[in-house]
């Protein structure tokens, strides 16, 4: 063991600080007391992450905050005596407490100290409560070094707003922060090369001109409850995210994004703007988006999309939605969450495919209508269906007799259900997926909710070479093939349950398969005892 740990310590600092760079930030500064090589690393490691995660993982949390800031101190303090780099720079800050423990003048020394040694990246994260937001010093907005700067719950009251000079910040994020519009547009104006700008949750912010910034690539705007109007003129913007709130129904006033030509990503979340009209006549202008996400988009009812360049589409609870025509000879990916809905379309090699759909699925539509949207899917390589229940998910038998399968060049189908099926219910489930994708080579079937424990029965099947004889076309005559009945070899089951699962689905395979010739079960591994 100590000639495994002198090998590591041995290695070149820079490989150290590399390992070190995979390891929650407390367990670094442990590393100091392993040896003085790893204290050397901890010593001149640059990148400093006083998270909130640090902070809230203290007992007694009174007791132990002001401990924690006099060792952020300290640790700065022994970097700036030195002149160290730092690369990245992180700390979260409790308002409340700072003015209980009186440390504010200790933190502000803190970010003075790195911003002298030229600190790239800075992240500061206020904690206010009912508090006063923290407010931030100017020479934050007038460093040279800065090339990410990620602002959270603080208070720009002390910027002079004609004194903001970042010649190159790159990334800029500014969250939960109450601002003046003049403020916002001298930041821009101050900003000459930044490529990625969020603003969200930024009250008080009512209109913004984002133009001449020659090397904008990314913005987003999310949830500005007070911002109506939006001119954007950025030749070169490649991702654009609007996202806004329900409970403030002013549409926004948005111009020019159609001056956005190289714009391949848009994401837009709850806009009254959005509309059917206005987003046919923004997509015939924007002909390079590749990725379009449309989420709670109230106002469509009836859309066509079309494009080349399309690889990606979306559509989450547009609840007003009621046909979508798709003519996107590229799409790779599509996802929609929603009621069954009227569908088309017209694509070459869809490669993944996630459904999700709302309510019970009697009560929205009839199983022929959902059988009829996977048919129009253009059988892509994966499917993920996301059903409440295993009762909505089985398909009569009567049914799937009369009609061929709807998508059977699927070969990973995922289904998601919202609680357990039951056990009688597991076999029919199993034969209604195998009829939707009668040559599946993977079958996941998932259970729970996503804030508790996820459960699952995973199969994967191999099959001969399916060969079509007359004698086995009754249960697949609607199939330009044989299906898994006459040519299924194998089956291989990773159960999270207990034995009677695989005694049943056991059963079912052999009764079903003409040809099996193993099945495999394989459980989790028991833990050991003691």
């Amino acid at each position: 063991m100590e000639e495994e740990l002198d090998r590591i310590s041995a290695l070149p600092e820079p490989i150290l600080q590399h390992i070190l760079s995979f390891i929650p930030f407390k367990q670094i500064a442990q590393s100091s007391i392993v040896s003085k090589t790893w204290n050397m690393a901890w010593t001149s490691f640059p990148f400093l992450k006083f998270d909130r995660e640090l902070f809230h993982d203290t007992e007694p949390k009174q007791q132990r905050i002001e401990e924690l800031y006099n060792s952020v101190e300290r640790t700065v303090l022994n970097r700036h005596r030195q002149e160290l780099y730092i690369q990245k720079f992180e700390l979260y800050i409790s308002l409340q407490t700072l003015h209980q423990q009186g440390l504010l003048a200790l933190v502000n020394s803190c970010i003075g100290h790195v911003l002298e040694l030229n600190v790239k990246e800075l992240n500061l994260h206020t904690e206010s409560g009912y508090s006063p937001h923290y407010n931030l010093h100017q020479s934050v907005l007038v460093s040279k070094s800065i090339t990410k700067l990620c602002l959270y719950g603080c208070n720009l009251k002390l910027i002079n707003s004609g004194d903001i000079n970042l010649p190159n910040l790159k990334k800029l994020v500014f969250d939960t922060i109450p601002v003046r519009d003049k403020i916002i547009q001298n930041l821009v104006d101050g900003c000459p090369v930044v490529e990625d700008m969020r603003f969200s949750a930024c009250n008080g912010l009512e209109s913004i001109k984002l133009s001449g910034i020659p090397k904008l690539r990314a913005l987003e705007l999310g949830f500005n409850r007070n911002l109506k109007t939006v001119v954007l003129q950025a030749s070169r913007l490649q991702s654009l995210i609007i996202k806004s709130s329900l409970s403030f129904p002013e549409p926004w006033q948005i111009f020019n994004i159609v001056t956005c030509k190289n714009l391949k990503k848009l994401l837009l979340f709850s806009t009254n703007a959005v509309t059917d009209r206005w987003l046919h006549k923004l997509l015939s202008e924007l002909l390079l988006v590749e990725e379009l996400c449309l989420l709670r988009c109230f106002m469509l009812e009836r859309i066509k999309i079309s494009g080349h360049c399309m690889k990606s589409l979306s559509f989450h609870r547009c609840q007003n939605l009621v046909e979508v025509d798709i003519d996107t000879p590229n799409l790779e990916n599509l996802s929609y969450n929603g009621q069954i809905i009227s569908f088309s379309l017209k694509a070459l090699k869809v490669l993944k495919v996630c459904l999700t759909f709302v309510g019970s699925i009697p009560e929205t539509a009839s199983h022929d209508k959902m059988i009829e949207f996977l048919r129009k899917l253009s059988d892509p390589k994966s499917l993920t269906l996301d059903i409440s229940t295993a009762k909505d998910s089985i398909i009569p038998k009567e049914l799937r007799q009369t009609l061929p399968s709807p998508s059977y060049n699927v070969k990973q189908l995922k289904l998601q259900l919202d609680e357990p099926p039951i056990m009688s219910r597991m076999n029919k489930l199993v034969d209604v997926l195998l009829w939707i994708s009668p040559l599946l080579d993977s079958l996941i079937i998932e259970w729970g909710e996503a804030t508790s424990y996820i459960d699952n029965i995973s199969f994967k099947f191999s099959y001969k070479k399916p060969i079509y004889k007359v004698e086995n076309t009754n249960c697949c005559k609607l199939l330009p093939f044989p299906c898994w009945r006459h040519c299924l070899k194998t089956v291989q089951i990773e159960s999270l349950r207990g034995s009677a699962d695989k005694k049943s689905l056991k059963k079912y395979f052999y009764e079903n398969a003409e040809i099996l010739k193993r099945f495999q079960y394989v459980g989790r591994p028991s833990l050991p005892k003691g």
